[in-house]
């Protein structure tokens, strides 16, 4: 089986510089590969020191978990730390996708997010919920896998 799991850090603990090591011993004891491991951050989490939370995600991706930038669209949504941090992937919040079947905003923003971190280093990612990706084109590609 090729499970995949991904994990929300809080503020606080990405503030602890051994969050990596304490990572890493988790999933060699569990035997998760840690490329297998997503690594979900939040705009709040990074907000109180962004250079502690570039150490953390930049020793996380040394070790070989995935970062994902999550809940994309939500409070402050600061470009300058899609910039600043390794993501992976960017993670398009549910209020942003849930609404786009009624809301021709949400549907041009999910789309700019969608096609502007196409063909880069970041993954688009949507929370489906409960809405038809095939229903929306420029989805396809940010459709968890």
């Amino acid at each position: 089986m090729d499970l995949h799991l991904a994990f929300n850090i809080s503020p606080r603990l990405l503030k602890d510089l051994t969050l990596p090591a304490q990572i890493r011993t988790l999933t060699v004891s569990d035997r998760l590969p840690l490329e297998h491991a997503t690594i979900e951050i939040t705009e709040s989490a990074m907000a109180d020191n962004i250079a502690s939370a570039r150490r953390i995600a930049e020793d996380l991706k040394a070790i070989g978990c995935r970062i994902a930038r999550d809940d994309f669209g939500t409070g402050y949504s600061c470009l300058y730390h899609l910039k600043s941090l390794p993501f992976d992937e960017l993670k398009v919040d549910r209020s942003f996708v849930s609404s786009m079947a009624t809301e021709r905003k949400s549907r041009k923003i999910v789309a700019a997010v969608v096609t502007g971190t196409k063909p880069g280093p970041i993954r688009p990612m949507v929370s489906a919920g409960r809405i038809q990706i095939r229903s929306f084109p420029v989805l396809a590609c940010a459709a968890p896998k």
